[in-house]
Order: C-alpha cells, then structure tokens, then sequence
C-alpha cells in the first residue's frame, strides 16, 4: 500500500538497492524504520540520499531483509592483504 505523495527526488544506487529489497521482503518504509528505531521520514532519506551507516544499522538491515552483506553491497569483497615484497 502506497501512502504519501511520492519523492521527486531520484534515488542513489544504494537507496535503489536498498529499496528493491525492501520490496521483495514485503516491508514498509514504517516497518523499517520501526525495526531500525528510526522514524519514516529518516529511512525515507535512506532509500534518496547519501548516507553513512553505522556497522549496527547496516547488521540490523541485513536482519530485516532477511539478506546477506553481499546482497546489500554487491561488488564489495572482503581486502585482501598487500603483499609486502622483502627484496
């Protein structure tokens, strides 16, 4: 269910993301920011503008999604090391 009149802004690749998988987890921006401890408006921003997660946010949201890193940050693996040459 649809409510409130919609955003003119355009959405960044995240909100984008972040958006389609609220989606097919069948939630609300309500119901995630209830989850969250956030109120609409602040998810809202979430899903249109750049934001910094904390760690917290970002494990909470993989929680509620039902959903891996990887899903949320697709393209983002894990540093390698540098390999330090010893010459």
């Amino acid at each position: 269910m649809k409510t409130g009149r919609p955003s003119t802004r355009k959405r960044t690749p995240f909100g984008e993301r972040l958006y389609l998988l609220r989606m097919a987890a069948g939630l609300s921006q309500g119901q995630m920011a209830e989850g969250l401890g956030l109120t609409q408006k602040s998810f809202s921003w979430w899903e249109r503008r750049n934001v910094a997660l904390r760690p917290d946010q970002i494990e909470k949201l993989l929680e509620l999604l039902n959903i891996s890193a990887n899903e949320l940050f697709p393209g983002v693996s894990k540093r390698k090391p540098s390999k330090k040459s010893t010459d």
